[in-house]
């Protein structure tokens, strides 16, 4: 996924991505994605020492919903950044839209 993103002009560098079979959302119900933080804000890192993006098997079922669900997750990361907060579902999934926009149009 990170070779093709790259090759559409949509890095991801700067991110560690793991992927999970299952990811429990905070409602209980199965989540696609996670970009963790600990209780002071700061991100939670994987295996190179990047910010952490936990994708679940929901979110590997087509490419569409793999790239929706990490850029979704790289605006949790950004806003915690800016904001000091995850900011809003909303806004975090209408980036992730807008990130798989211009990856239809950049394979085009």
């Amino acid at each position: 996924m990170r070779a093709l993103l790259g090759r559409c002009g949509l890095s991801v560098q700067g991110y560690d991505i793991e992927c999970v079979a299952t990811l429990p959302g905070t409602d209980g119900r199965p989540a696609y994605g996670a970009s963790p933080h600990d209780g002071s804000g700061r991100p939670l890192v994987g295996a190179r020492g990047w910010p952490l993006i936990v994708l679940s098997r929901l979110a590997l079922l087509d490419v569409e919903t793999a790239v929706v669900t990490i850029f979704h997750e790289v605006a949790h990361h950004r806003s915690y950044r800016t904001a000091g907060h995850a900011g809003t579902e909303a806004a975090a999934e209408s980036y992730g839209q807008r990130m798989y926009r211009e990856f239809v149009r950049q394979r085009a």
